[in-house]
């Protein structure tokens, strides 16, 4: 595996094939912690599957044996040598954990949450879009609560009608 200092994009030999992991530091924005599961997970794990390396986050990708057993060549005995599967393995999961610890750019995350939401959010999503004054995380986080307030009691609300109106007709 080769890596050039001003790319984050890695090269690995896997099996006869080279394979090429596009920078994910282009995808990924914020840190994986016990509140963004969520976000992480739908950015990333489509990443991870079309890089054919979410075998090291779900287990199934198991970490081969450091040694192997090889015949001599010359006394036909069989001994052990390294495993460069297993260094390969390794240096895979080092590159996913580097991966996994580097930081989103906010406004990806901004466009990532807002391209995820549903067309009750549509307004939301054009008055966000419409600013021209810069919008942090935080602040799209709290306006998209009261949104969803919002949407909720007038879901609520039109239930509410819908249930008189049966009533008064009867």
């Amino acid at each position: 595996m080769s890596s050039s200092p001003s790319s984050s994009t890695s090269t690995a030999n896997l099996s006869s094939s080279t394979t090429t992991i596009t920078p994910f530091s282009n995808i990924v924005s914020i840190k994986l912690t016990a509140d963004n599961y969520p976000i992480w997970k739908a950015q990333l794990v489509p990443c991870f599957r079309g890089q054919e390396l979410y075998g090291y986050l779900d287990g199934t990708s198991k970490i081969p044996p450091q040694t192997i057993a090889a015949p001599h060549p010359y006394t036909g005995a069989t001994t052990q040598i390294p495993n460069s599967a297993h260094t390969q393995w390794v240096r895979w999961d080092n590159l996913i954990l580097s991966i996994l610890s580097q930081p989103l750019k906010c406004d990806d995350v901004i466009s990532y949450v807002l391209a995820g939401l549903g067309h009750e959010y549509d307004s939301f999503v054009s008055s966000i879009y419409a600013r021209t004054d810069h919008v942090t995380l935080e602040e799209v986080y709290s306006w998209l609560i009261v949104t969803e307030s919002c949407l909720n009691r007038n879901h609520l609300f039109a239930h509410t009608s819908l249930a008189k109106a049966n009533v008064v007709q009867r």
